[in-house]
């Protein structure tokens, strides 16, 4: 399978299309959906609404809209699509977030981490983002799985990504279309058993965010 034409270019396009949208993603939802939990509570409401929209919105509407606004420098790129993938992987990425963020006592945290002195870059990365581990891999594979499985917006941007190739090769055989598609699912099981090895390790955990909250107080306190 791995030798037939295409394949190569459209696995690695997806794989680079998938890095992309992940990691854009989660830079912008989650500082956003942490700031709308500590700050502006009253806006999650706003916020839930705002991140459906992809979802009402037809995918064939949105890439014609994109194709006609967007700047020439990138209408002749792939990565293009990785944009819009980030907007139609907000509503997976957002729920995820924030039913993390909503299992956590956030403000007591926070509180208790700035306290002995502890800034805001420190707080999120030694006690906010180990606590939200769980809910940012739920939001990775629901990314990677969305990019792995799109094929209505990059067929219309005229780009062979994976699942692009898959539709096009089971015109000529099947079978290996049949194993590319497997192939796919199978990646995102292992995503999906990673999740919850992990999330059975945090929950045998008893005391994590205290855990994290003496290291930073000591750490502080040194100084």
């Amino acid at each position: 399978m791995v030798h037939h034409t295409g394949f190569s270019d459209a696995l690695i396009l997806s794989l680079k299309l998938a890095v992309i949208t992940t990691v854009l993603t989660l830079a912008l939802m989650v500082p956003t959906t942490i700031y709308v939990h500590l700050r502006l509570p009253r806006l999650r409401r706003l916020l839930e609404s705002i991140t459906i929209l992809p979802v009402v919105i037809p995918p064939v509407v949105l890439i014609v809209g994109v194709l006609e606004v967007a700047p020439g420098y990138l209408k002749s790129t792939p990565y293009l699509l990785g944009l819009v993938y980030v907007i139609l992987a907000m509503p997976f990425a957002y729920r995820s977030l924030d039913a993390g963020l909503r299992a956590l006592e956030l403000r007591t945290l926070v509180d208790a981490a700035s306290s002995p002195g502890a800034g805001w870059l420190i707080t999120l990365w030694r006690v906010i983002l180990p606590n939200l581990r769980t809910a940012l891999l739920s939001a990775t594979v629901l990314t990677v799985a969305l990019v792995l499985g799109e094929f209505t917006m990059a067929s219309l941007d005229l780009y062979q990504t994976f699942p692009v190739w898959i539709v096009a090769f089971d015109q000529t055989s099947g079978p290996v279309s049949t194993a590319a598609s497997l192939l796919a699912l199978f990646v995102t099981w292992l995503f999906l058993l990673l999740i919850v090895t992990v999330g059975s390790r945090r929950a045998r955990r008893t005391g994590g965010a205290q855990v994290d909250l003496i290291s930073v107080t000591r750490r502080d306190t040194v100084r």
